[in-house]
C-alpha cells in the first residue's frame, strides 16, 4: 500500500470510524449498518482504511459525470494517487 502521507490529505474531514476502518473513507457509510463489499485501500495511524469496492456513483456527489465502474475506491485513488488494485 502506501506511506501514511497518502490519506493525510484525507483526514481533515475523516471521522473517528473511518480513521478506525469501519467506514468508508470516501462515503463515509458505516460497514456496521450498511451491506456493502469494501477493500483495503491504504493504511492509517490506526490500522487499515477501508473504502467500498462496489459500484457506487461517488462522481454524483463530487458533480462530475456519472462513470458505470467508478467506486470508492477509484475515487481514493484518484484523490490521493494511491494505487490501489480494483476487481
Amino acid at each position: 500500500m502506501s506511506s501514511s502521507s497518502a490519506y493525510e490529505q484525507l483526514v481533515p474531514g475523516l471521522s473517528e470510524r473511518q480513521l478506525e476502518g469501519l467506514a468508508c473513507v470516501i462515503c463515509a457509510v458505516d460497514f456496521d449498518t450498511v451491506a456493502v463489499a469494501a477493500k483495503s485501500v491504504d493504511f492509517g495511524p490506526r490500522g487499515q482504511l477501508f473504502a467500498c469496492s462496489e459500484r457506487i456513483s461517488v462522481a454524483i456527489r463530487a458533480g462530475r459525470p456519472v462513470d458505470p465502474t467508478e467506486t470508492c475506491a477509484t475515487e481514493y485513488r484518484r484523490r490521493t494517487g494511491v494505487s490501489v488494485r480494483v476487481t
